[in-house]
């Protein structure tokens, strides 16, 4: 193995600790490919959130980790049951349900994640975007070293470039966009006028995802918005997630679609959704 930055230094002098932003993998993806590593991987600065990198310098985020780690656990007991976080991929959600497996939707966030999967003896496992992981045996907690044995394992077999070669083409425009207020509150109401903005403007949903009491609940309708802390919608191909941060005044957005092009156009439109009903 080849470390980076092994030298503990809470100042950070090499980058940010974060690695859901791309800009602060930048010198590990140079490395795996200078070096032809067979697999990278980057810690933030407590190590319970993982990012993989792969010998071509491609990134896996944290959906499609989710799912090759769920596909692990899978093919060791097909009874498994497994979370997803709310901001999932489609990528995810059409691929298991192609083979028949239909992931349990859970709240964004450790502590709500943590607090279904102690609620619900039979969930094993549950990935989130951010790049945390949780499992069963591990008192339901996330685990980074877990997580990279795991990688290790599907790498070492090939089964990481395998699975993603199946998994159907969606078009995220970036990362996940946030929207300042100057309240939790105001984030949250607006999130709420967000959602019912969009169901207003776009025909056709397929399906409402509701967080309320830190459970996810499916097939909502309308007036289960006006309660929701997050609300996810899904149309045949794109879909939405707003919700507020548990813990600053701000309001995030999360959107994919079939098409690059239409998935910047589908963000630009809520963006407008969310500085017109700021100010109202």
């Amino acid at each position: 193995p080849i470390g980076m930055n092994m030298e503990p230094d809470g100042r950070f002098p090499a980058h940010h600790p974060d690695p859901s932003k791309r800009e602060n993998l930048a010198p590990l993806v140079e490395r795996v490919r200078q070096e032809k590593a067979d697999v990278g991987f980057a810690y933030d600065g407590d190590a319970d959130r993982v990012v993989v990198v792969l010998p071509e310098g491609r990134i896996v985020d944290g959906s499609d980790m989710t799912a090759c780690i769920a596909h692990r656990l899978l093919q060791a007991d097909p009874a498994c049951r497994f979370g997803v976080g709310q901001t999932i991929s489609r990528r995810v959600l059409d691929y298991f349900r192609s083979q028949g497996v239909e992931p349990e939707m859970v709240p964004v966030g450790h502590a709500k994640i943590k607090r279904v999967l102690r609620a619900d003896p039979a969930l094993m496992f549950a990935g989130e975007d951010a790049g945390h992981y949780y499992y069963r045996d591990f008192f339901c907690c996330d685990s980074a070293l877990l997580t990279t044995l795991h990688v290790l394992h599907l790498a070492a077999s090939g089964e990481v470039r395998r699975l993603l070669s199946r998994f159907p083409e969606w078009h995220r425009p970036g990362q996940s966009t946030a929207v300042a207020f100057d309240d939790q509150d105001d984030a949250l109401a607006t999130c709420r006028r967000v959602a019912l903005r969009a169901l207003d403007e776009y025909d056709g949903v397929l399906e409402i995802t509701c967080e309320r009491g830190g459970r996810l609940l499916r097939r909502c309708g309308r007036d289960d918005i006006h309660r929701a802390v997050g609300v996810r919608a899904d149309w045949e191909d794109w879909w939405f997630c707003v919700r507020p941060s548990g813990t600053e005044p701000i309001a995030r957005l999360a959107l994919e679609s079939r098409s690059a092009d239409e998935a910047q156009s589908r963000k630009q439109r809520l963006l407008e959704f969310f500085d017109e009903l700021r100010r109202s």
